[in-house]
C-alpha cells in the first residue's frame, strides 16, 4: 500500500506545475474544435513542411471561432504567412489575433502597424488609419508612424488630421535631434 500514499502528492504537484504553466500561458490552449488542426498544424510547421502547414491551417481554420483559437490560429498564419513570404496569410494572422481580443499589448502595438501599412499598400487608407491609430494609442512610435498617419490620412481625404500628424511628425524628428526630412 505505499504506493497508494505517493500517489496524492505527485498528483497535487503535478497540478501545481500544470497552473504554474498555465499562469505563465497567457492565452488559453485551443478548444477541443480546433486543438486537433492546431496540433497537426504545429507538427508540419516543427517538420518545416511550410506548404503542407498551410493546407493544414486552412483546412482547421473554419474551427478556429473561440478567441482563444482565433489567437492560436492567427499565430500560426502568421509563422507560416513568414515562411512562405506569403503577405495575405500573414496579413490574415494578424486580423485573427487581433479580432481574437487577446493580444497583449505589445502585440496589439506590432500588429496593429502592420495591418495599418498591409492597408496603406492595398489603397485601403481608411482601414489604414483605423489602425495606425490603433497601434499610435497603444504606445507605437518606430518606423515614422506619426508621417505614414499623415500621409494615410491625407490620402483618405481628411485634411484636417493629415496637418495634425504632420505636425506630429516634425516635433517627434526635432525631439530626436534629428532634422524632419522636407517631403
Amino acid at each position: 500500500g505505499s504506493l497508494m500514499a505517493i500517489t496524492p502528492s505527485a498528483a497535487s504537484a503535478a497540478q501545481k506545475k500544470e497552473k504554474a504553466a498555465k499562469a505563465e500561458q497567457r492565452v488559453e490552449s485551443p478548444t477541443k474544435a480546433f486543438a486537433e488542426g492546431y496540433n497537426n498544424t504545429v507538427k508540419l510547421i516543427q517538420a518545416e513542411d511550410f506548404a503542407g502547414a498551410k493546407t493544414a491551417f486552412e483546412q482547421s481554420a473554419p474551427t478556429a471561432t473561440a478567441p482563444n483559437d482565433m489567437y492560436w490560429a492567427g499565430n500560426l498564419a502568421l509563422q507560416i504567412g513568414s515562411k512562405l513570404s506569403e503577405q495575405p496569410l500573414q496579413k490574415r494572422g494578424l486580423e485573427m489575433i487581433m479580432n481574437s481580443g487577446l493580444a497583449a499589448p505589445a502585440e496589439t502595438q506590432r500588429y496593429a502597424f502592420f495591418l495599418g501599412q498591409f492597408a496603406y499598400k492595398d489603397e485601403d487608407y481608411a482601414k489604414s488609419v483605423q489602425y495606425l491609430q490603433q497601434a499610435y494609442d497603444a504606445g507605437y512610435r518606430e518606423n515614422g508612424i506619426a508621417a505614414t498617419l499623415a500621409e494615410a490620412n491625407n490620402k483618405a481625404g481628411n485634411t484636417d488630421k493629415a496637418y495634425e500628424w504632420l505636425n506630429t511628425a516634425i516635433e517627434a524628428e526635432q525631439a530626436a535631434g534629428r532634422t524632419a526630412p522636407e517631403n
